[in-house]
């Protein structure tokens, strides 16, 4: 049943991927793990909703000294348990003190979200971001996308930096 759910991910992964610009090989990974809350809640049926997320990214890679990071977003989609699309933006806290902004879409089909943005301010400025992430449990349950509607999404993922 979690195939169905197709949240945004939102940016989840929004910064989970850093992508330079002009680059073409993989530079750093972090991996990403969140809640995202969504109101109202998902169903079967079409429809507007927003969203918040909060999560962590760990054991990042090929960062610098930014290892790790708290990161919360927020914004706007449309879409069912099956499908979403939308946009927000996320404020990522490294471990070093820095931030970063960051202004994504996302498109998402039954568990799994791609979410695309870039850096708009902060450490890792002007750098593309790019974030697969999956939906691992949903409450108050799966069955919910057939009556009350879900809102509430755990999700992971693993990123690369490119």
């Amino acid at each position: 049943m979690l195939r169905k759910f197709a949240l945004l991910a939102l940016v989840a992964g929004v910064v989970a991927i850093l992508v330079p610009s002009g680059a073409s090989s993989a530079t750093g990974a972090c991996a990403l793990k969140g809640t995202a809350n969504i109101t109202p809640g998902l169903t079967t049926a079409k429809k507007s909703f927003s969203f918040t997320f909060s999560g962590n990214l760990s054991s990042c890679n090929g960062t610098g000294s930014a290892k790790k990071a708290t990161l919360s977003a927020s914004g706007t989609g449309s879409g069912t348990c099956a499908n979403t699309k939308g946009n927000g933006t996320s404020t990522v806290r490294w471990n070093t003190g820095q931030t970063s902004s960051i202004s994504f879409t996302f498109t998402g089909v039954g568990n799994a979200v791609l979410v695309q943005g870039k850096v708009t301010s902060g450490l890792f400025a002007g750098q593309a971001v790019k974030a697969p992430i999956a939906f691992t449990s949903a409450k108050p349950s799966p069955a919910a996308c057939a009556s009350t509607g879900i809102t509430q999404l755990a999700f992971q993922g693993a990123t690369a930096l490119s």
